[in-house]
């Protein structure tokens, strides 16, 4: 019978920060054999527990000791899933995935990175800690289809909306869209990015299916002080992309 990724979440989250990589594992094991797709224990269990470790590391909610022990055992359930789980024909649109400009690990990125893989996209991988400049370069060599972004901490928001808007002041948009996901998008707004999710999966679909959508461009100012009711900027997709969304089960994804 498959376990509820809410309760394997809770039971992980639970191992991985008591240093028991070995239970941790075994669930992982059982889920597999039970039948769970290696993608969506990646995408609904590891993802969200990174998301978890990174929150409490940013709270100090966590010792240095607890953290760096959960942050191996969720490196290894990523490294073992990935190279389980059953990959999309390739697509011809390349990714650079990176970190939020407040993460001091690549942890949540890395997770976002292999499931890219998974989705067909080839992907190039410019981790955390990345200044603007960096950036900037790195998309300039590269040239990839989408900058696509692990913000993970709702704290980071505004830093975030930063950075999308100086990715388009210096020129990186409207080649390459730029896509968001994690805990910082919130119900209302996607930070001024093109494409913005909360889950994974949810971005990559949507990355997938509106290769060409370029949303509005964001000033830095703007990005600096937003308006009050600056989310009304921040519309929903078509009718008939929601349509194919709501059949696949994904929430909170936006377009600009």
């Amino acid at each position: 019978m498959l376990t509820s990724p809410e309760y394997l979440l809770e039971r992980i989250a639970h191992h991985v920060l008591g240093g028991s990589s070995r239970q941790a594992h075994q669930l992982i094991t059982e889920a597999r054999e039970a039948g769970a797709p290696a993608t969506l224990l990646i995408a609904e269990v590891l993802f969200p527990t990174i998301e978890c470790l990174q929150q409490l590391k940013h709270d100090r909610s966590v010792t240095v000791r607890g953290a760096n022990m959960a942050a191996r055992s969720l490196t290894g359930l990523l490294h073992s899933l990935a190279g389980e789980a059953e990959k999309s024909p390739l697509l011809d649109r390349t990714v650079l995935v990176m970190a939020g400009p407040h993460h001091t690990d690549e942890l949540g990125a890395s997770a976002l990175a292999a499931l890219a893989e998974v989705y067909g996209f080839t992907v190039f991988f410019a981790g955390a800690g990345l200044s603007m400049e960096e950036v900037a370069f790195a998309a300039g060599q590269l040239m990839p289809d989408v900058l696509l972004v692990h913000a993970g901490l709702p704290a980071e928001r505004q830093a975030v909306r930063l950075m999308v808007a100086r990715c388009q002041e210096v020129g990186l948009w409207p080649r390459s869209q730029i896509a968001l996901t994690g805990a910082a998008v919130t119900e209302n707004d996607g930070l001024g990015a093109d494409i913005a999710a909360a889950g994974p999966l949810s971005a990559l679909e949507l990355l997938a299916l509106c290769p060409e959508h370029r949303g509005q461009r964001q000033g830095i100012q703007q990005a600096v002080m937003p308006l009050a009711g600056s989310d009304d900027a921040v519309a929903l997709a078509p009718e008939v992309v929601q349509a194919f969304l709501s059949r696949r089960g994904v929430r909170r994804t936006y377009l600009n």
